[in-house]
């Protein structure tokens, strides 16, 4: 084989490899639950910040304590649901 063919069958052979690579990286990053439509899956309890007022800081503790025990994490913070021209039609 000559040298043009060997370079463009490894050229070929790493584009393969990085297309499967990216594909099952994709496929692992989303630890986000799922409902069947594809959104994300919003059941559950949600506790605001305010738990601590409800039930007592020692009560809240537990239940922090409890959600590192179970590797719970808090979500990202995500962005306000509006966007500047929302905000100019409001006022």
């Amino acid at each position: 084989m000559t040298d043009v063919v060997k370079t463009r069958a490894a050229t070929a052979a790493l584009l393969i490899a990085l297309v499967l690579a990216v594909a099952s990286a994709q496929k692992s990053a989303s630890k986000i639950p799922r409902m069947a439509d594809g959104k994300p899956d919003l059941t559950g309890v949600w506790i605001t910040g305010a738990l601590q007022l409800l039930i007592g800081e020692d009560e809240a503790r537990k239940i922090q304590e409890a959600d590192a025990a179970a590797a719970r994490t808090l979500p990202p913070p995500e962005p306000a649901p509006y966007n500047a021209e929302g905000e100019r039609q409001r006022q």
